[in-house]
């Protein structure tokens, strides 16, 4: 009888390391990120979907303002060379005005 307390102590043993390695995996799993709940990944996935949406659309808005920029410096300059050509257009007329009187 003793020796079959023995062999119960020993499997309870054994049973308390399986129960220990059990929660070295639990903690693996935890650092790995739910892999045992498959809702919580899904939420993770929604999430980083969530995320890179947002980024993107910030991408996007960014990408509008810079085309705006950049169409506001075209017309600015455009407007620069409307500038320009009238001077010279009105500095000619001015030149040829002289010549003739």
């Amino acid at each position: 009888m003793l020796k079959n307390r023995a062999d119960e102590g020993e499997n309870g043993t054994d049973v308390g390391e399986s129960g220990a390695e059990d929660g070295e995996n639990r903690t693996d799993d935890g650092k790995n990120g739910a892999a045992e709940d498959p809702q919580s990944f899904s939420d993770n996935m929604r999430m980083n979907v969530l995320k890179k949406t947002e980024l993107d659309i910030r991408c996007l808005q960014l990408k509008v303002q810079e085309t705006k920029l950049r169409l506001q410096r075209t017309l600015l300059v455009e407007e620069q060379v409307d500038l320009i050509y009238k001077g010279l257009l009105a500095s000619s007329e001015v030149r040829e005005e002289s010549k003739e009187a």
